[in-house]
């Protein structure tokens, strides 16, 4: 009787290891509802991106025979544009290219603008100067002004877009990981490792990067929200992403213009994605700050 129990009980119970790794989210969830919301929707969309052939109920460059500009059904819930495609497939598909092109700029701007500011901080003197005097000019222009240039100059295409709005973002970090790293340096643990020979390439990489890692994370998601909307600008003014590939912004700048008025599901589905996608890295990024910065903690 005692062994069958066990037997049961051992089943219905994750094991003990696993209760250990899912303490950490449940605490986070009850401290920061809004902010486990936020992660959802997030793994939500990057799950739906990942898995877009599966998800998606059609092609979404194929062209559906007397299906024009439907409105939406249960056979098309989103509805259908004016090339008969249908919207709800497109919108999928579409997070795939906003996602693509928000974290890989994100993660280009992020380790770029890091890398900047600790060696502009830790080491100073005319290496300070000239980094700061380049991302003073760099913070005068516009994000997406600056952005919009960069592709011009290096064409349109996925990565070039990735890369221009990576560049975009890395004077912001460099500030905030320089700001840091010139508080640290002063601290008796870097001067400890210094006293003890520890080279400089040691001293930034392990005393000075792990204790700028909290503030990194916070800009990371911030940016990202940042990132899909730059993007879904510049697939708006037709710099995106090539016309063949689907995406939220050039949903936004073509078909939702010309037929807003007769297909208004055109621009409220595509719009309602970037809101929510944005929502949700917003408030997943203020939970993580208010958790990791100690000057917010209760």
């Amino acid at each position: 009787m005692s062994s069958a129990h066990l037997t049961i009980t051992d089943a219905v119970l994750p094991p003990p290891s696993s209760r250990r790794r899912l303490r950490p989210l449940l605490r986070f969830a009850a401290r920061k509802p809004l902010g486990a919301v936020g992660a959802v929707l997030l793994l939500t969309a990057v799950l739906l991106a990942v898995f877009a052939p599966a998800v998606a109920p059609y092609d979404p460059a194929k062209n559906l025979l007397g299906q024009r500009l439907k409105p939406p059904s249960a056979a098309h819930p989103f509805g259908t544009d004016a090339q008969s495609r249908d919207l709800l497939s497109r919108i999928i598909h579409g997070a795939r290219l906003s996602l693509t092109v928000g974290i890989g700029s994100v993660l280009l701007g992020t380790v770029t603008g890091a890398a900047l500011g600790i060696l502009s901080g830790y080491l100073g003197g005319w290496v300070d100067l000239l980094l700061q005097r380049l991302v003073d000019v760099m913070l005068a222009i516009p994000n997406l002004i600056l952005a919009i240039a960069m592709v011009a100059m290096l064409g349109q295409s996925l990565t070039n877009v990735v890369i221009a709005l990576g560049v975009a973002q890395a004077p912001r970090v460099c500030l905030v990981v320089r700001g840091m790293t010139l508080t640290l340096r002063a601290q008796p643990f870097v001067e400890a490792a210094r006293s003890l020979g520890a080279t400089d390439r040691r001293v930034m990489l392990r005393h000075l990067l792990p204790n700028v890692a909290a503030p990194i994370i916070v800009l990371v998601t911030a940016g990202l929200g940042g990132a899909i909307v730059a993007e879904t600008s510049l697939s708006f003014l037709g710099l995106g992403a090539p016309v063949t590939t689907p995406s939220w912004g050039e949903m936004l700048s073509n078909q939702a213009r010309r037929f807003m008025t007769v297909a208004p599901w055109l621009g409220i589905f595509p719009g309602l994605a970037i809101t929510t996608v944005v929502l949700s890295v917003n408030l997943l990024g203020d939970a993580l700050r208010d958790l990791l910065d100690p000057r917010l903690r209760v």
